[in-house]
């Protein structure tokens, strides 16, 4: 459809590794200007072009600025099968929504639909339907909450049927949530997108879905019953769900409208509901410390490993695009550090540059999980709050300041994480010298004693650049 081609602005890149860049390069478009811009990258040979062979979707922000592109593949097999410019000065993916600029208008009078997919948006544009919008190669934030929520309050969720697809609509409702808006989901039979479902019903029958649409509640009923068929445990999964989303919102009009209505599903008097949920769920699980001993929340405890992780993860994640790469001293700090099997795979994803962390993040949820895109989004608040965080034009002195920010958080992470590995190391190693002097092994000890010595003094001088950097964080805010 050309006119609809013309609309979007759709278009092709040319298979080969340099006929961009060599093209613009002719135009007097210098190589760091293109890189900046997400157009080229560098690899062993040199510049070469980011997009190659791919259906070409501009992406705009708010104002309808062009800031970043993403290509589709075009073969069968060509992977990935979406391809995002690589965050720049001008796209933060974790604030732009795809076809804000152009449905902004249409989303005022008629409220939102939020889909996953870029050829979503634009199968039901073509249907008539031009109140759409997709996040831009990310999960829904916060942030993409608020922008449409200065538009509307009428928020629909139209994602794909399958089980991932219903994980992200939950994640997103999450978002929403703690925007203080309650989104309607269309649940969509397993197997069918949005785009299956407007070219087999037309607008009428897309719009149809909307009128059908369920509240978050529901939703947690429908992604409770897909993690398992015993009631007991589908009952169970979805108290937790419930409770996520009861946390999420502070609005306590929400909040208790929440409520009811999963009391309601799980057969639960509101008030009993209310007070489990006022209760984090950590206490449920939680033993109590025998008087004058240690609780569960000790320093060695796998529950602090965790929150260490999920804090240093979560500011790779953000921290990384801002600063341009991970710093020297921090790679070096990751190294030295034993992380446990889930954390150990984030950071791979995070150094990667985030792609599939969303995905990995949305599918089989567990405490780790849900602890780090917690804190992810946490962190993605405390950054749109900030000033200077536009990322239009060059660094500000509030812009330099958050990014002098991040690089000390993110270090100070680092070492915190890196003395609970040496704490535990130094512990490990008092047990093995008290079996060794025990068992009378004839010196073995003395090497034990000299590892944990050589640990103690490292454990030293990671203490005293955590309080330098406390203290510096503590003179400048």
């Amino acid at each position: 459809d050309e006119k609809l081609a013309e609309i979007f602005g759709l278009g092709t890149t040319p298979e080969g590794l340099y006929r961009l860049f060599q093209r613009l390069s002719g135009e007097g478009f210098r190589e760091e200007e293109l890189r900046k811009a997400g157009l080229i990258s560098l690899g062993e040979r040199g510049p070469m072009d980011f997009f190659r062979g791919r259906l070409t979707i501009p992406i705009h922000d708010h104002l309808g600025r062009l800031v970043a592109f993403s290509g589709r593949a075009l073969t069968e097999g060509q992977e990935p099968k979406y391809l995002n410019s690589p965050e720049t000065p001008l796209f933060r993916k974790r604030r732009t929504l795809y076809n804000l600029y152009r449905a902004r208008n249409a989303i005022a009078r008629e409220g939102a639909i939020v889909v996953e997919g870029y050829m979503d948006v634009i199968a039901l544009h073509q249907a008539g339907i031009e109140q759409v919008v997709a996040s831009s190669g990310t999960a829904l934030t916060v942030e993409h909450a608020r922008q449409l929520g200065r538009l509307t309050d009428r928020i629909f969720l139209c994602f794909d049927g399958d089980p991932a697809g219903v994980k992200a609509a939950f994640r997103a409702a999450l978002r929403f949530l703690e925007a203080d808006l309650i989104p309607r989901i269309v649940l969509l039979p397993e197997g069918m997108d949005p785009d299956d479902l407007v070219r087999e019903r037309g607008r009428e029958g897309f719009m149809r879905r909307l009128e059908d649409s369920v509240g978050p509640a529901a939703l947690a009923a429908r992604l409770a019953s897909q993690q398992s068929e015993e009631p007991t445990a589908r009952r169970m999964a979805l108290f937790e769900l419930g409770r996520e989303l009861v946390q999420a919102t502070r609005h306590p009009v929400i909040r208790d409208a929440l409520i009811e209505e999963l009391a309601g599903l799980l057969q639960l008097s509101s008030a009993e509901l209310r007070q489990s949920y006022a209760t984090p769920a950590s206490l449920h699980s939680r033993t109590s410390a025998p008087a004058g001993g240690v609780g569960i929340m000790s320093r060695f405890h796998p529950q602090r490993q965790r929150e260490l992780e999920s804090e240093l993860i979560a500011l790779l994640i953000v921290a990384g695009p801002e600063l341009g790469g991970v710093p020297d001293e921090v790679g070096q700090l990751l190294q030295a550090i034993t992380f446990s099997p889930e954390a150990e795979q984030a950071v791979e994803l995070a150094l990667g540059g985030g792609e599939g962390l969303t995905s990995w993040l949305a599918t089989e949820q567990n405490d780790f999980k849900k602890l780090l895109s917690r804190r992810y989004h946490q962190l993605l608040d405390k950054v749109e709050a900030a000033p200077g965080s536009d990322g239009y034009g060059e660094a500000s002195e509030d812009g330099g300041r958050q990014r002098e920010l991040f690089h000390r958080n993110l270090l100070l992470a680092a070492y915190k994480l890196y003395r609970f590995h040496l704490d535990r190391k130094i512990r490990q190693l008092g047990e093995e010298i008290s079996q060794l002097l025990a068992s009378r092994s004839g010196g073995e000890e003395l090497d034990a004693i000299r590892r944990k010595q050589e640990m103690e003094r490292l454990r030293r001088e990671v203490e005293q650049e955590i309080r330098r950097l406390m203290s510096r964080t503590e003179n400048t805010d």
